[in-house]
């Protein structure tokens, strides 16, 4: 299964079927997915992001896995939480999250500070930070334009794990910074009709879905 929980509920490092499982089906979809930004890559594209129509459809535990499958690809990532409502990657790489993507934005501190290494090679992480009240000004402002172009001139890859679009705005802001879409699809409990909005709200911040994960 793509999201376990912990006794308290919270996401645990089972997640990470790209150093537990790697040669398990699911991780293939990650493969294909690796495999269609590679190219998308070589046209200049380098920023997607991870959302899905609903809450709690696996998006952390996709753009998790997807990083480090991109990154032992010797690609430098930079896997962003910009779900600054209800945060979890941080979680899932146990890494401390007193500050991160919201400090910045509110010019608290500076990108080299937020910036955390991993257990894996060329894979870096910027944790949400604090709980932000106001995350829609926060993603729509001029310091996430420029937050967007240092990390372009830093990373081969830039994955952005983001709240649903079709649940609250966040998404489209972060939508306008990036290159492509990856939709994840909970199986059995996503709608036609969820993807068709999800799929519509995209498209019209210039966003195209280049892959999906289905997650069980």
């Amino acid at each position: 299964m793509l999201s376990n929980k912990n006794k308290n509920g919270t996401s645990s490092q089972k997640e990470l079927l790209a150093l537990s499982q790697p040669d398990s089906d699911l991780f293939e979809q990650y493969r294909a997915i690796r495999t269609s930004i590679h190219f998308l890559k070589d046209v200049g594209d380098q920023v997607f992001l991870i959302t899905s129509p609903g809450d709690q459809e696996g998006t952390s535990g996709t753009a998790a896995n997807l990083a480090v499958s991109i990154a032992r690809q010797n690609e430098r990532v930079l896997l962003i939480d910009a779900n600054l409502r209800h945060s979890s990657l941080h979680t899932l790489f146990n890494l401390d999250n007193k500050k991160g993507m919201s400090e910045v934005l509110r010019k608290n501190v500076s990108l080299a500070d937020v910036i955390q290494k991993t257990m894996v090679e060329n894979l870096h992480i910027v944790t949400s930070g604090a709980s932000a009240g106001n995350p829609v000004e926060l993603l729509g402002s001029e310091h996430m334009q420029a937050f967007m172009a240092d990390v372009r001139k830093a990373y081969d890859v830039i994955l952005v794990d983001t709240p649903s679009p079709v649940k609250v705005a966040d998404a489209k802001m972060i939508a306008q910074h990036s290159d492509g879409a990856i939709l994840v699809i909970s199986n059995g409990a996503t709608t036609r009709e969820s993807i068709v909005e999800t799929k519509q709200i995209l498209e019209m911040a210039d966003t195209t879905i280049v892959g999906a994960i289905i997650s069980q």
